[in-house]
């Protein structure tokens, strides 16, 4: 995407853009700039010439998107803010300098210039700016210095936008976007994880494999709007219900896991009584309590499995047999599983 200049009207300038052709007062407002300070009257004239002066008012939008037919620089004379996607990006004092780069962008970048007092843009050619930093080394040094500020400030800002977005797509793999808990990919890395730590730091990972009965009737008869408002409410509650430390996930429809790292079997049984405990509790629902209950399934490392995949099916099948036993929570047990 490319930006184009906009002019704008005398009705809400005072004025209309001028184009200079060696005027005086073009010379006179370039030989004001800082950037041009020093040059000989000829070569003010000269650079008037391939200028376009354009005046405009507090808070007009001075580059919309577009097309531009040739590569142009801009030197403003009052104070200008250069702002992307609603965040300002640079605020211009009195003579300032940006090149192309500043105004001619690819995606996903929105610039625009906002004046926040009453500001005059001159306006370059590529090829009348080429021609006036040759043969004059002092203003060229004067250019290098403003660009490489303005690239600085642009790169920051490209950097900073990059590492934002990889942290978000990086989130959004490995969680939830229903309930913002881990997804099945995270929680299978964090359970490999905890195996690992076995032997270096006390205690064993249980996994806990649960979903809510009663949860397809919700969907059906209330909607989905309902049953994503219930999967929200129970991860919330599931969070308050784990220790710190715990891992929960969900990893799909209304199928949610918790690590639990024990020291001894009661541990494990208090997480289990508190997630009961979450899920009985009536969820509002358009105004309506609805009564649900969970079903847990629990595998233990290293009696029901010994990598991440083996105690996550254990830990589904045992759930499968407190769902059918309505027991609450049921432990994988081979021999009844065959």
């Amino acid at each position: 995407m490319r930006f184009r200049r906009t002019r704008l009207a005398a009705a809400n300038t005072g004025r209309g853009p001028t184009y200079a052709s060696g005027s005086g007062s073009m010379a006179d407002a370039l030989g004001r700039l800082p950037l041009f300070a020093g040059l000989r009257r000829h070569e003010l004239e000269r650079l008037a010439r391939g200028a376009e002066d354009m005046e405009v008012k507090t808070g007009r939008v001075l580059c919309r998107e577009g097309d531009v037919g040739r590569q142009f620089f801009v030197i403003v004379e009052g104070e200008v803010e250069l702002s992307r996607d609603g965040r300002q990006v640079r605020r211009l004092g009195h003579g300032a300098f940006f090149g192309e780069t500043a105004l001619i962008e690819r995606e996903p970048y929105t610039t625009s210039a906002i004046a926040v007092t009453d500001v005059r843009f001159i306006v370059l050619s590529s090829q009348a700016f080429s021609s006036l930093i040759h043969g004059n080394p002092v203003v060229e040094t004067r250019v290098l210095r403003e660009l490489v500020v303005e690239n600085v400030a642009q790169r920051n800002v490209a950097e900073a936008s990059f590492r934002e977005q990889l942290e978000l797509n990086a989130h959004a793999a490995l969680h939830d976007g229903l309930t913002g808990l881990p997804n099945r990919t995270l929680f299978g890395d964090r359970l490999q994880q905890a195996i690992l730590r076995v032997g270096r730091e006390p205690g064993q990972p249980t996994v806990l494999l649960m979903d809510l009965d009663r949860f397809k009737e919700v969907n059906d008869t209330l909607g989905h709007a309902a049953g994503d408002s219930v999967l929200r409410d129970f991860a919330a509650r599931l969070q308050a219900a784990v220790r710190k430390g715990d891992t929960m996930a969900r990893l799909g429809g209304d199928e949610f896991a918790v690590i639990v790292t024990a020291r001894q079997s009661d541990d494990v049984l208090s997480v289990i009584q508190r997630i009961q405990a979450a899920a009985e509790r009536p969820f509002n629902v358009q105004g309506l309590p609805i009564g649900l209950e969970v079903s847990i399934g629990v595998a233990h490392y290293p009696e029901h499995g010994s990598d991440p995949e083996t105690l996550t099916r254990h830990a589904d099948i045992a759930m499968y047999a407190a769902k059918v036993a309505r027991a609450g929570y049921a432990f994988y047990d081979a021999a009844t599983s065959q």
